[in-house]
């Protein structure tokens, strides 16, 4: 297992942890709910796609989510998730690389409540791009059919403001998709690439907000 797997593991164990002991009342929550948050992003390898290659080695940085939706019964809710990460690039030719990420997919989770927290399971569907820059040439794939998954909990810190942790699993389906590149401001778009196609994992603390309403 290595030292990213430990990581994540960890961090799930310790929010888990973070929370209270079940109780018998349940607190409930419905209406609009409103989450940001910031973490770290992971790449994993998938398939024929690396982190460390003989070129080019992606490591670990930040990640940002956005999100807002509703919750429609203490137990399910709906929302728009919008997430943006960064990974670290180090080039064996020594020059200069970025690789950015970018997901919006609308995500259903499932909830399980506490007394002063819960804890959630779900999954989402959506539009989902990546790029890496190298020597000034952006290479680029999208697909608009892609899937995550995601897992977490979070703490009432009052009746409408809850601190917490999420974790998301991106899979990126480069079956499908389109690849462009970019030099000179000159953009390229086609089905085939030369570059492979990695999973992501994004860990974020989030801040949620709920604003009671009943539809």
């Amino acid at each position: 297992m290595n030292r990213t797997y430990r990581t994540l593991i960890g961090l799930l164990v310790m929010a888990t942890l973070s929370l209270p002991t079940l109780a018998s009342a349940q607190h409930v929550r419905q209406g609009i709910e409103i989450m940001g948050g910031v973490g770290l992003n992971f790449c994993l390898d998938s398939g024929q796609a690396n982190c460390d290659t003989d070129t080019v080695d992606l490591g670990t940085s930040w990640a940002v989510l956005l999100s807002g939706g509703y919750r429609f019964l203490p137990i399910i809710g709906a929302s728009l998730d919008l997430s943006y990460g960064r990974l670290s690039v180090d080039l064996a030719s020594g020059g200069d690389g970025s690789f950015y990420s970018l997901t919006i997919m609308p995500t259903v989770r499932g909830y399980t409540t506490f007394r002063q927290g819960e804890v959630f399971i779900g999954g989402g569907v959506g539009y989902s791009r990546f790029g890496i820059e190298e020597n000034n040439v952006d290479s680029s794939w999208s697909n608009w059919l892609n899937l995550k998954l995601t897992a977490g909990g979070d703490y009432n810190i009052n009746n409408n403001l809850a601190i917490g942790l999420n974790l998301e699993y991106i899979f990126n389906f480069d079956e499908s998709g389109q690849y462009c590149t970019e030099a000179t401001g000159t953009e390229i778009c086609s089905d085939s690439h030369d570059f492979d196609i990695l999973d992501l994992i994004q860990v974020t603390i989030m801040f949620k907000y709920v604003i009671p309403y009943n539809l």
